[in-house]
């Protein structure tokens, strides 16, 4: 026997009125237009950062950043270029690192959090 359930689209004629209405609407949802806007929309989709282009994201220190890099600069001494790329590396793969972690600690949490809750709703109806 299959279980499974398929959802039967069912397409209905729309009135004009609607219609009209519905292109109306269109043309006020044209989008962000100024590049203060853009950029703000192009952050919308950011859940958790970890797949960021941006290197330091909302919520993470510019500062906190350069005092790492300049740690590992002083750390290393670079004196050639391919030295100093590494030392760049290092620091944005350090960066990422800890903001992975940060994330991962707080799925974790999350979770327990869930679960909790989850406990405390069955023992209230059993």
């Amino acid at each position: 026997m299959n279980t499974s359930t398929k959802l039967q689209v069912v397409n209905r004629p729309v009135s004009e009125a609607k219609l009209r209405a519905n292109r109306q609407n269109a043309q006020k949802s044209t989008g962000p237009r100024t590049k203060a806007g853009k950029g703000r929309s192009a952050k919308n989709a950011i859940k958790h950062s970890l797949l960021s282009s941006d290197l330091v994201v909302p919520g993470e220190s510019e500062k906190e950043y350069r005092a790492l890099y300049s740690a590992l600069e002083q750390d290393w001494q670079p004196t050639e270029t391919t030295e100093q790329i590494l030392v760049s590396i290092m620091a944005e793969c350090l960066w990422r690192s800890r903001r992975a972690q940060r994330c991962e600690k707080g799925e974790i949490l999350r979770f327990k959090r869930h679960e909790e809750r989850r406990e405390s709703a069955s023992q209230g109806l059993a």
